[in-house]
């Protein structure tokens, strides 16, 4: 166990020894440093709660546009969109190298 008194914020803040109490650890300029970062954070996780807010809202529009439920898992569908548009790229290569077979039947379709 390290038993060594450190002038580092980062060593001050760790409990050497947690029956020790020491007042004054922090100056009140890191006091206010370590208040403005952990504001920081909270506007940080705000900010990225009312944009997950916005993308579902929007995904949920968009679903009840096209007559789908919003409550439905959405990703086996564009897994299977995203399937069907690689093998079109794939069948749009090979008829430009002129290599497309006339009889591909295209997978899960």
């Amino acid at each position: 166990m390290n038993r060594m008194l450190y002038l580092f914020p980062k060593e001050r803040a760790g409990v050497t020894y947690p029956f020790v109490f020491w007042d004054g650890i922090f100056s009140d300029e890191e006091l206010k440093k370590v208040v403005e970062y952990c504001e920081t954070l909270e506007k940080i996780e705000d900010a990225i709660e009312e944009k997950l807010k916005r993308l579902v809202g929007t995904k949920n529009k968009l679903l009840q546009a096209q007559g789908i439920p919003p409550e439905i898992d959405i990703r086996p569908l564009i897994a299977s969109a995203n399937k069907s548009a690689a093998w079109l790229k794939q069948k749009k290569n090979e008829t430009e190298q002129g290599t497309l077979a006339p009889t591909a039947p295209a997978p899960g379709l």
